[in-house]
């Protein structure tokens, strides 16, 4: 009788051994099976973010490309006596690049930055605040010189070339802030 007791708590305590084995291997399959999918799903996140940037770093450019043009156009009309008109701007006179921060946005309210590294977090912060930034500013000068506009008609905004130029030299000073932050951030993840 004692050996029969004894097999049968044996058995028992073997059985659920294995049962307990098997359920933490089962919970740690599927823990696993849950880091690789975040992580993929960061990873994807990353490279749609990676776009995003370079696709604003060229926006950025483009921009600073014509803040450049404009102000070399009315430094040449102002040499020659010529007068600044509006059409010496032929996409206005500011042209700010209109960035973007969906893939950022859409990573922040999923939760897949959780899976980020925290340097990779750092960086990536800290350049969509400085394009934050340039758009904010976009939209203040934007008001501001189409404010002027609307007050006293586009000739007003072209009768001081000298405040348009500075309000543009503002914009080249972002933008190549801008560029030069994009530059660094995307240097880590060149192909």
């Amino acid at each position: 009788m004692k050996d029969n007791l004894r097999n049968s708590l044996r058995s028992a305590f073997l059985e659920a051994a294995f049962v307990v084995f098997g359920v933490v291997l089962a919970l740690a399959a599927n823990e696993w099976r849950q880091n690789v999918k975040a992580q993929g799903l960061a990873d994807a996140a990353l490279v749609t973010i990676v776009a995003e940037l370079r696709s604003n770093q060229e926006l950025v450019q483009a921009s600073r490309l014509y803040h450049e043009e404009s102000v070399t156009a009315i430094q040449v009309k102002l040499r020659s006596g010529e007068k600044v008109i509006a059409e010496d701007f032929p996409r206005g006179f500011i042209n700010p690049a209109w960035t973007t921060d969906t893939a950022w946005g859409v990573a922040q309210e999923t939760g897949v930055l959780a899976d980020f590294e925290y340097e990779t977090l750092l960086t990536l912060s800290a350049t969509y605040d400085r394009l934050e930034r340039y758009n904010k500013q976009s939209d203040l000068v934007g008001q501001l010189v189409y404010g002027k506009m609307f007050s006293s008609g586009m000739q007003g905004v072209v009768e001081n070339p000298a405040n348009l130029m500075t309000i543009i030299y503002t914009f080249i000073f972002r933008e190549k802030q801008v560029e030069e932050e994009l530059a660094t951030t995307l240097a880590q993840w060149s192909d």
